[in-house]
């Protein structure tokens, strides 16, 4: 059984596309657990509504703690030997847990990866679609390198047996990237014989809300993207010889994410004084020989000699690649 874990919260115009797509599954042997992270609106009239009609789906209401502490909750409550997350806005292709689930017949197998889309769906997807089998120290540069498959959790299947044996969560106080971290923990979990799937396939659609931390140029929430990184540093230095290129991929990724709150924040005049000192002082403290990136090692030098000529010096190109 795959356990579809679905957080929600105010989703009243999204959900019931949401859980269409789910209950309308090739793979019919998921249980569907949609956790209310206190809503307000008629989200939960809906989702009892869709109970009634499928005893697949399970309604869960707590107070409001954030998306993570959702996700907690559907772990803690789920029965199945496989794990997916759904956001409540999104919507999943009618094959995709079949397909993702397929991959696991390989029983080295330990997750399972689809593209995904902002578009609308191709009317069906194609079978003959290839599948790239990957270790886990390829799949952790490519979550960095490869727009197909990012670090978010959706597109991704889990085996529950491993997030249980690893006591792996979300961690309620990260806001941003906390799901890289997640993917990141549990990839870095596995042995170098087991194998990651990527089903190179569209089956996830991706909805960027405009209100959402990810659609958000600044924020006090989007900072703590920041901890997220340096705590998958210190998970790459903790591990006994540990991968150096992977280490650079990811300070590399860290610092260019520090360079762009600094600029975003400047720009929009959102950032407060001590928030801007410490990612000041990050990129001042950078280690030069530990960034891969040309161009963000020149950034670094950059703003090593003067952040506001930098600053200038960006706001005049526009060369404004924040992610």
């Amino acid at each position: 059984m795959i356990s579809v874990i679905v957080p929600c919260f105010n989703s009243e115009k999204t959900i019931e596309r949401c859980l269409e797509s789910i209950v309308n599954q090739t793979y019919s042997n998921i249980e569907i657990l949609v956790i209310d992270d206190g809503s307000t609106d008629a989200t939960g009239k809906i989702v009892k509504k869709y109970a009634s009609r499928d005893e697949r789906i399970k309604y869960f209401y707590k107070t409001n703690e954030g998306v993570s502490e959702a996700r907690n909750l559907g772990l803690k409550e789920s029965k199945g030997e496989y794990i997916s997350f759904v956001d409540s806005d999104d919507v999943i292709n009618f094959k995709m847990l079949e397909k993702l689930r397929q991959c696991f017949d390989n029983l080295s197998t330990k997750l399972s990866i689809c593209s995904w889309t902002r578009k609308n769906f191709s009317s069906d997807p194609d079978s003959f679609t290839s599948k790239e089998p990957m270790t886990n120290i390829q799949a952790l540069e490519r979550i960095l390198s490869d727009e197909r498959i990012k670090g978010f959790l959706c597109n991704k299947l889990f085996k529950a047996e491993i997030i249980n044996e690893n006591s792996l969560k979300l961690d309620k106080n990260l806001h941003f990237m906390e799901d890289l971290l997640f993917c990141f923990s549990y990839i870095t979990s596995l042995n170098e014989k087991d194998d990651i799937i990527f089903y190179n396939e569209e089956l996830y659609q991706y909805i960027l809300e405009k209100s959402s931390v990810t659609a958000s140029g600044y924020s006090k929430k989007k900072i703590t993207g920041k901890n997220s990184l340096e705590k998958i540093l210190t998970l790459i230095l903790m591990k006994e010889n540990h991968c150096n290129s992977l280490y650079t991929s990811y300070y590399t990724y860290y610092l260019h994410f520090v360079i762009s709150l600094l600029v975003r924040g400047e720009f929009e005049n959102k950032i407060e004084v001590n928030d801007k000192m410490e990612l000041l002082n990050i990129v001042k403290n950078a280690k030069i020989n530990n960034i891969s990136s040309r161009s963000v090692k020149l950034s670094v030098v950059m703003i090593k000699i003067n952040f506001k000529g930098y600053y200038l010096f960006w706001k005049l190109l526009k060369k404004d690649k924040y992610k």
